[in-house]
């Protein structure tokens, strides 16, 4: 009985390892915070199961696995759609038009699974 829970204790971390390891998965870790993109690398790296296994390890496997989106903005549209003509605006039509240009660019997406990234355009 030892002999097999051990068997699928390898095989559940080496699959896991595998899975955590897919190209696609990286690029979702590149997304995550910096306290659960550790906790994941730490686990690949080190090749175990964290003894006990916490939650945190858990929704960072989790959040690993299902996956975030990569919303790009770039600065300048973000600028270009905030100052319109250019001319002076009061406080509450830039948060109206922060908040809509937000929109515009998440609509249709899982917000809990949205990470923003500013960039600016290549030359």
């Amino acid at each position: 009985m030892d002999d097999e829970l051990d068997g699928m204790y390898k095989e559940v971390t080496h699959r896991l390892i595998e899975d955590l390891s897919d190209p696609m998965v990286q690029e979702t870790l590149s997304l995550m915070d910096k306290e659960h993109r550790n906790t994941v690398e730490l686990f690949i790296n080190e090749g175990a199961l964290p003894d006990p296994i916490s939650m945190e390890f858990v929704q960072s496997v989790k959040e690993a696995i299902a996956g975030l989106t990569r919303v790009v903005i770039f600065e300048e549209d973000l600028i270009k759609s905030l100052s319109g003509s250019g001319a002076p605006i009061p406080k509450e039509e830039f948060d109206k038009r922060f908040v809509q240009f937000m929109k515009d660019k998440t609509n249709g997406l899982d917000l809990k699974k949205i990470r923003v990234v500013l960039e600016k355009k290549s030359p």
